[in-house]
């Protein structure tokens, strides 16, 4: 008796359910450097004097004197906006012989709009989680770093960084931003996982760590880049965040006179918009994806780097 083999009764075609597709990173620059719309490329920005503010000026006034008199100094910062894009091609033959599961025009958005999104995820990592950029940095000795547990005591450095904050600002930090390979060793420290203990509970979150901080917003940098040059024969990836640990305090809602550590200038006209278009001479469409903006540090004050945290 002659049975149809596999290959007769299957015949090998492109899956129409499914699609192995990278799906957007979770990035947290807009989280921690907030966007505000500008009507233009460049411009300057108020900013009032923190100890001006915050002396002790009032005074006893006697009847028929004149008060007290206080002022606020004034100085002011500027941004200057720089255009980004990046742009992929869909080739006519693409479209007219791909199978449905492909989805192109919606794969070709999202991966130039995913290079947006990285791009700014990284001039953050590179420009302003780094010494030099805040008012206080603390550098820990090798036996202080984290993954050392017998001598490290994370919790009194962030508590050190915090306290530093308030008492030269009267802000506490409402945010502190941590590599990847620093929250592995974090969560794993006998200082975390000892405050557990009482609850018996053995796995420490992100929130158990943002309670013991007292810092209300965690953030955990995982975003990872390709270093490796397009065409290598192997495919090198690393960590878009260090080893290090920011503080931050970052305003709740933007907007004029709130203090905020960093802000994220971005044109009201060109936010990351996609736009698509013919190119005839390619036989092809684009996909193109601008935006118009700088991040900023604009109250150094209000951040407190610690750097190389593990080893």
């Amino acid at each position: 008796m002659s049975r149809p083999t596999m290959q007769q009764v299957h015949r090998d075609g492109a899956m129409t359910e499914i699609s192995v597709a990278w799906q957007p990173q979770k990035f947290i620059n807009d989280t921690i450097c907030p966007v505000v719309e500008v009507e233009h490329d460049s411009d300057e920005f108020p900013i009032w004097s923190d100890a001006d503010f915050h002396r002790d000026e009032a005074q006893v006034r006697a009847p028929g004197a004149l008060a007290a008199e206080v002022e606020q100094g004034l100085t002011w910062g500027a941004y200057q906006l720089k255009g980004w894009a990046a742009k992929a091609y869909l080739a006519d033959e693409h479209v007219q012989n791909a199978d449905a599961v492909l989805d192109l025009r919606s794969q070709r958005a999202k991966l130039v709009k995913e290079k947006m999104l990285l791009k700014r995820e990284r001039q953050f990592a590179l420009n302003l989680f780094k010494s030099g950029v805040w008012t206080s940095d603390v550098a820990l000795t090798s036996g202080d770093r984290w993954d050392v547990t017998t001598s490290s005591s994370p919790y009194d450095d962030i508590d050190d960084a915090r306290e530093s904050m308030r008492t030269a600002t009267g802000e506490i930090p409402n945010v502190m931003v941590i590599g990847a390979a620093a929250y592995k060793a974090l969560k794993r420290h006998p200082d975390t996982l000892s405050a557990l203990t009482h609850i018996g509970q053995s796995v420490a979150t992100l929130a158990d760590i943002a309670k013991q901080a007292e810092i209300p917003t965690v953030l955990v940098g995982n975003a990872i880049h390709t270093t490796s040059a397009e065409g290598a024969a192997t495919t090198v990836k690393g960590d878009v965040w260090g080893k290090s640990v920011l503080l931050l305090y970052v305003a709740p809602t933007p907007g004029r006179d709130i203090p905020s550590a960093c802000y994220t200038f971005m044109s009201r006209y060109a936010r990351d918009v996609v736009s698509t278009w013919r190119v005839e001479e390619r036989k092809a469409e684009a996909f193109q994806v601008d935006s118009r903006w700088q991040q900023k540090c604009v109250a150094p004050g209000l951040g407190r780097f610690i750097g190389t945290v593990v080893s």
